[in-house]
């Protein structure tokens, strides 16, 4: 089968992929495995029990995945702040394109929620902040 050429320029024309799309939950059926259900959404197995709160699956079980919306006048990066998470790994969670900042979520649209993701740093300057806030006998 011979590619789709561009009349113009001689160029193949590429095939769009469509985005995973998001889902708040899902109902688990037989022989479904966390592998193959976080590769059908476009994430890895890490932000699948991360997003579920799960390490095994058991048929019929409801899967709910943590999700919000961008607040009122606000952009994506408003809503990563807002659960201390890292703007490019939010964005990469939720398959935003680069360059983030220029995306606008449609009314409504919502994202995937991990608490912290990708915000070592932060936790680290809590941590000595902690430490160092302790008084030295």
């Amino acid at each position: 089968m011979t590619p789709k050429v561009n009349n113009s320029t001689n160029v193949p024309t590429p095939k769009t992929t469509a985005q995973p799309k998001r889902v708040e939950q899902y109902k688990v059926k037989q022989g479904d495995t966390i592998s193959v259900l976080a590769k059908n959404m476009g994430l890895t197995v890490t932000q699948f029990q991360a997003l579920t709160g799960v390490t095994s699956l058991k048929t019929g079980t409801v899967l709910k995945f943590k999700m919000d919306e961008v607040p009122a006048h606000k952009g994506i990066m408003a809503l990563a702040q807002k659960y201390n998470m890292d703007f490019t790994e939010f964005c990469k969670l939720n398959k935003i394109p680069a360059p983030y900042r220029e995306y606008s979520p449609k009314k409504g649209e919502k994202f995937y929620i991990i608490n912290g993701l990708g915000n070592s740093a932060n936790k680290t300057q809590s941590a000595n902040k902690t430490q160092s806030s302790k008084p030295t006998p």
